[in-house]
């Protein structure tokens, strides 16, 4: 199964400013994720795992690559959870 989940947000800071954090490794692993491993190109790695990451707990659960670059404007990634399991109820 795919599926896209698209978001836009409205931020006071520039948009230099957000796509830093969203593309930085070491802000990312301040605000979003445990770990980050990021090789900020079309194609390249956008991976994070740890604790409190859904369906990536570990190093080897983080598969995610970026699919869209667009400096201070866009980013896109892909996602796959391997260990995602709904909850009972």
């Amino acid at each position: 199964m795919t599926w896209t989940h698209e978001h836009t947000f409205t931020f006071t800071a520039s948009a230099a400013r957000v796509f830093a954090a969203l593309t930085d490794p070491s802000e990312l692993t301040q605000w979003f994720a445990e770990h980050a491993d990021v090789q900020a190109r079309p194609g390249g790695r956008y991976r994070f795992w740890g604790r409190r990451t859904l369906g990536c707990p570990s190093e080897g659960d983080a598969t995610q690559a970026i699919t869209r670059f667009e400096p201070a404007h866009a980013l896109g990634f892909t996602n796959s959870p391997r260990k995602y399991s709904q909850p009972n109820g």
